[in-house]
């Protein structure tokens, strides 16, 4: 008889003590069967502590409604385990058993035997605690079909509890930073940094043992072995087993992953190409396009575009307006207003001069966005005058692979930039500080760098490193101030940042295989729980951070005002100008203008004084009268025209008529005449008369003045 059928015998001869055959169909894995029976000193522990009958035993949610679990009915934040299947485990049938699993005739992995595979148990801290012996009672949630979700951080530090962790650092801020010791952790001998105290965190709740490695961040046979990096180095000694952890921000790649183990990634590094910032002449073309630098070209799309359509909604809302449109020809009028408003924008305001309602309010937002525009040209015209005008000639890594210039790459990262970039001139350095030097004294033209490295560039920090290093014979490219300090602004005139991101790499540590599980599950719950981001804010102040003026390195195409930085503006604008078109067509679809329909014109064509007509009228209200009769006075002298003998025509100017001969003087005492007749009229029915005078202002295109 195989084990599994005599498992399934003795689980049905166990139930004359009670259990039922659905009870064993709940018994858990094959592989790791729940307990038939709790053991006495465990039994009597739990009724002591106030669990319920049975707790335990089966594959069940034990938890559900048990105060001492957290799971009373009420809490309105019921865990998850609550309602999670699991029961206590036999630690010995749980277990892979290599020489009973071969005996029932199985190989590890077959179902031939429970001793061939096992599922995750995990050793009760309650009982065991209260027991005090050396039998461990141990609970399953994998035997049942479900996953602990009851305590996994003391689940998974149970393997690892208590024992001694080995570990490596590299000072990098504000990863890892050497400081003073601490009171209360003084096995970390000064160490701090955000990596750090997230690594003591999970060593205060595993309760390890921290060893902290010698000075060297790699052991000396490793860096023979690996010249070109420390921190390969390092992997390399967490491979072999020389330390358990190295503490530092390393670049994961395929050669360092290769070698060990890696925790969950904590961070991105983005690659940049950084160049010296030489000055080199501009061109005459380069020159010609510095005022039109403010704006980027989609913006001067879009403001040309408001300029054309500001016009033509003026053209259309000012259509009476003789004094802008002289000539009355649609295309003649299209160039007129097209002029207009293009004139409006270069002279910095409207040099029209609008006669109707709904030209008046799409002036107004004309006005609007002209007083925007211009502010925005000029505050940004200016920032960019001021700011450097030359360039390196090379601004993207395309530029440098045509020109063949070096490229100075880390060794870690040169496999992944030579496969993304095979045509570039690469130079492998084996530091980021070396990197800098060699970029310094003119060993490579450009170098490749993590923008985690660039912060530190501009910060002074490898200026100081080589005032450091300096000595009689040396070579290096340090810069003294004038009282013989490191000049911390060596590199904010030498070096800038150009082109997009080229690649990306994740930020993670190299730790032994039995430490990564519970590690890496710590890391994660630090990163989404937002402890990481609140230790990045705590170290915030020992950051590199850039000592350089924002002008120096600046790109002046990057100044350039995008098109979505006035849509706003824009947006504000067109709608007066819609506005305007809907009071235009107001006043087309009534036949009259707006101020005729709203009852607001005032046709001055009389004096007060119409009662006297031996006296002179006053010139100003003859004029206003001439003008809004002019059509009365064009028949008059059409009439006139057809007596030859008594043709004297009335001379039209803007100018004056002037009385030259008698025959013109009769002609304007007729046409005095006449006035006075209409104001005779007015006075007898204003209204009728006022009718016919809107009639003639509806006709008074050529219209000019009369001066009598």
């Amino acid at each position: 008889m195989h084990a599994a059928e005599l498992f399934v015998v003795l689980a049905v001869l166990f139930g004359a003590q009670g259990e039922t055959i659905e009870a064993v169909e709940n018994n858990g894995a094959f592989e790791c069967p729940c307990l038939q029976k709790i053991p006495p000193l465990a039994r009597t522990a739990l009724d002591e502590l106030g669990y319920p009958p049975g707790f335990g035993k089966l594959c069940k949610p034990h938890d559900e409604n048990v105060v001492m679990s957290g799971c009373q009915t009420g809490n309105t934040n019921m865990p998850s385990y609550c309602t999670s299947p699991w029961c206590y485990v036999d630690s010995e049938t749980c277990g892979i058993n290599e020489e009973k699993c071969i005996a029932d005739g199985g190989v590890i992995g077959s179902l031939a035997s429970p001793y061939c595979r096992s599922r995750t148990r995990t050793s009760s801290p309650v009982l065991d605690g209260i027991l005090n012996t050396t039998a461990e009672t141990f609970y399953s949630y994998d035997a049942c079909g479900y996953s602990d979700t009851y305590d996994s951080s003391v689940s998974l530090s149970l393997p690892i509890q208590g024992h001694n962790i080995h570990v490596a650092l590299s000072e990098w801020a504000p990863w890892v930073i050497r400081g003073e010791v601490d009171p209360e952790r003084p096995y970390w001998k000064g160490w701090k940094g955000v990596l750090v105290d997230l690594i003591d965190t999970m060593v205060v709740k595993a309760s390890l043992n921290l060893t902290i490695a010698p000075a060297e961040f790699a052991t000396t046979q490793s860096r023979k072995m690996f010249p070109g990096s420390s921190y390969t180095a390092c992997v390399f000694d967490v491979k072999v087993g020389s330390v358990d952890l190295c503490i530092a921000d390393f670049w994961v790649t395929p050669e360092r992953m290769g070698m060990s183990n890696f925790l969950s990634p904590f961070a991105q590094d983005v690659f940049y190409l950084l160049v010296p910032d030489q000055i080199v002449p501009e061109t005459i073309m380069s020159m010609f396009e510095k005022p039109f630098k403010p704006f980027s070209w989609e913006l001067w799309g879009l403001v040309f575009g408001f300029l054309f359509f500001s016009g033509f909604v003026n053209m259309l809302a000012d259509n009476r307006n003789e004094d802008d449109f002289q000539n009355s020809h649609p295309v003649a009028r299209v160039f007129k207003a097209t002029y207009l408003s293009f004139a409006g924008y270069f002279q910095g305001g409207a040099v029209n001069n609008p006669t109707s309602a709904p030209a008046r309010v799409a002036q107004l937002g004309y006005g609007f966005f002209i007083l925007i525009i211009l502010a925005s040209y000029t505050a940004n015209l200016a920032t960019i005058l001021v700011a450097k005008s030359g360039k390196t000639g090379i601004d993207s890594i395309q530029a440098a692979i045509e020109q063949g210039v070096s490229i100075c790459v880390l060794s870690a990262v040169h496999p992944q930039a030579l496969t993304k970039f095979p045509k570039a001139n690469f130079v492998i350095v084996s530091g980021s500080k070396q990197q800098i030097r060699s970029l310094t004294l003119g060993k490579c033209k450009t170098a490749l760098i993590g923008d985690q490295r660039i912060g530190t560039v501009f910060s002074g920090y490898y200026n100081k490193l080589d005032c450091s290093l300096e000595d009689d014979n040396s070579t290096l490219a340090c810069l003294r101030d004038d009282e013989g300090n490191p000049d911390d602004t060596r590199d904010c005139n030498k070096f800038k940042k150009v082109g997009e991101m080229l690649f990306s790499v994740p930020l993670s540590m190299p730790i032994a295989s039995i430490y990564e599980h519970a590690f890496s599950f710590y890391m994660r719950d630090a990163q989404s729980s937002g402890d990481f981001d609140k230790l990045l804010q705590k170290y915030s102040a020992e950051t590199p951070t850039s000592v350089c003026s924002t002008s120096m390195a600046t790109d002046e195409n990057k100044l350039s005002l995008p098109w979505s930085s006035m849509v706003g503006t824009v947006m504000i604008s067109m709608i007066f100008q819609f506005i305007a078109l809907a009071l235009c067509g107001v006043e087309y679809y009534r036949r009259g203008l707006l101020s005729e329909l709203c009852g607001c014109t005032r046709l001055k064509l009389l004096s007060d004084g119409a009662d006297q007509d031996d006296a002179e009228p006053d010139q100003d209200v003859v004029k206003d009268d001439v003008k809004a009769g002019a059509r009365v006075v064009m028949d008059m002298n059409k009439d006139m025209s057809t007596d030859s003998s008594h043709h004297v025509p009335i001379v039209m100017s803007t100018g004056s008529v002037e009385n030259h001969n008698t025959e013109q003087s009769n002609q304007t005492t007729m046409l005095k005449e006449e006035i006075k007749q209409l104001r005779s009229e007015v006075a007898a029915n204003q209204s009728e008369l006022s009718e016919k005078l809107l009639e003639i202002l509806k006709n008074t295109g050529r219209a000019k003045t009369y001066n009598i």
